[in-house]
């Protein structure tokens, strides 16, 4: 593994690690948008707290790019991509999501 990298509870027994997200950590302010990149082998598929992400109104995928609208609190925590690279499934490192409060000065 690189720096930064770390195993999930996605089946690491079948999964290996490889490639990187960009950046490995945003803060945002509530109310605004984020976007983070996967540099994997398409097709992608993006997690959060151990749950696959769907197309919605607040969230959208552009290849293996992940964008969130109206960033909330409950928005906070760790971000990862899956991919599959000669037929195999990998993890390919996560990003970490903070969102700034208004009673928290960064």
């Amino acid at each position: 593994m690189h720096a930064g990298e770390c195993a999930t509870s996605h089946d690491t027994t079948s999964s290996s690690t490889i490639g990187t997200v960009t950046p490995p950590y945003h803060m945002v302010n509530i109310g605004s948008e984020v976007t983070i990149t996967c540099w994997s082998y398409e097709p992608a598929e993006w997690y959060f707290k151990d749950s696959l992400l769907k197309s919605s109104l607040k969230i959208n995928f552009i290849n293996n790019v992940l964008v969130i609208k109206m960033i909330s609190i409950s928005d906070e925590g760790m971000y990862e991509c899956f991919g599959t690279y000669e037929n195999n499934r990998v993890f390919f490192i996560g990003s970490a999501l903070f969102v700034k409060s208004e009673s928290i000065q960064w």
